[in-house]
């Protein structure tokens, strides 16, 4: 009998975001583990039942239609609860832990997978903080994106959600497999291209990277290209830095790039640069960095910040530059180095492609998950790592 798995995710495409992509993501690996998957969740689609058809498949998909988080949350709830009664599932995959809560009046004591992101366990209303604990103590299992991700929750919250028993799942690419880049290039003849695809958010720190490069061309270095894209609530103030520094030569704003055009920025760009910082007193992180991940699979030399999630993907200096993120010097002495050596330039973005198309694959991710759970026992004996489903 085919494996069935029910995924409850807060939102999911078309709505766009992180988490909504990596529900996406997953649910697409699941089918081509030959894995049937429903998805209930929230959607800016019409309410009700459709089938999603992918190349890998069709999932059901329930959405629970548009409203307020309390009764988005009850008819996620009914949803699942209606589903649990007339199917059988080997076990529940929630994409976040608010998506998990609406599951614990419904569960049927059906095994509860929960995949953490960073900031949703982060920031967390004081009111939400009971609903958040009871969602991790009641979890069979439950991953992290990556260490820091771990790491920052168990800071935060010690034993209360178990965090440091989580395991860690790192992402997938959001490309399939880029060939390698063309070396016959004289790299030398043009300027280096550097690339920053954010959201304009203090965390992203853009606003440390126009710092950095400003020293640069102080001191001669003119012989870059430095593209921005990504819209956000900064977007205005980095401008006026940007004029302000005098490095409007250089830099250009291209706002929010529609999907289809990302691939070829990523072609443009010989360097990422992302060297993103902890924000908002220490709960504002970059729990995974999928974008940065992404331009090493373009064949990108990558410069990021050291804190956070790319720290499992990254070796410093050999598949791409971790820096200190809130030291413009730093983040200026590692863009100096690769424009001092466009060779260095090149085999520190194949080295990083290699690694990270090696290192990070959807499939991987949900084929670790399927061996997490598929040991668990049926329904009527499932228990949580806390002991036995209420």
């Amino acid at each position: 009998m085919t494996q069935r798995v029910l995924m409850l995710a807060k939102a999911f495409p078309p709505v766009t975001g992180g988490i909504e992509t990596f529900s996406e993501q997953v649910a697409r690996a699941y089918l081509r583990a030959k894995v049937r998957v429903d998805v209930i969740t929230q959607t800016t689609l019409p309410a009700g039942r459709s089938e999603v058809q992918y190349p890998e498949g069709y999932l059901q998909l329930l959405n629970a239609g548009p409203g307020p988080q309390a009764p988005t949350g009850l008819r996620l709830s009914r949803l699942a609860r209606e589903l649990l009664k007339s199917e059988e599932y080997a076990y529940i995959h929630a994409t976040s832990w608010r998506a998990g809560l609406a599951t614990l009046p419904v569960r049927r004591g059906v095994p509860l997978f929960v995949s953490v992101h960073g900031r949703e366990v982060l920031i967390v209303p004081r009111a939400m903080r009971p609903l958040m604990r009871a969602t991790f103590r009641q979890a069979t299992a439950v991953a992290a994106v990556s260490t820091a991700t771990k790491q920052f929750a168990y800071s935060m919250w010690g034993d209360a959600i178990g965090a440091d028993s989580w395991r860690v799942i790192g992402n997938g690419l959001s490309f399939p497999p880029q060939p390698t880049r063309d070396h016959t290039e004289d790299m030398q003849a043009r300027p280096l291209r550097i690339l920053t695809l954010a959201r304009l958010v203090p965390r992203k720190n853009v606003q440390g990277c126009l710092s950095a490069l400003a020293q640069l061309t102080a001191s001669g270095r003119t012989d870059f290209e430095y593209r921005i894209a990504g819209s956000g609530p900064l977007a205005d103030e980095l401008r006026q830095q940007s004029d302000s520094l005098r490095l409007s030569g250089q830099v250009r704003f291209l706002g929010r790039v529609p999907d289809a055009d990302v691939a070829a920025l990523y072609r443009w760009a010989d360097v990422f640069l992302h060297p993103q910082v902890v924000a908002n007193d220490g709960t504002d992180v970059e729990g995974f960095g999928i974008t940065i991940a992404d331009a090493m699979s373009f064949g990108c030399a990558v410069i990021a910040g050291d804190k956070a999630g790319p720290s499992d993907f990254i070796t410093d200096q050999r598949t791409g530059y971790l820096v200190d993120g809130n030291d413009p010097q730093a983040i200026q002495q590692a863009v100096r180095r690769l424009l001092d050596d466009r060779g260095l330039a090149r085999s520190l973005g194949s080295a990083g492609q290699q690694s990270v198309t090696e290192m990070l694959s959807w499939d991987d991710h949900v084929k670790r998950v399927l061996e997490i759970m598929a040991p668990q026992p049926g329904p009527a004996q499932a228990e949580s790592r806390w002991g036995a489903t209420p």
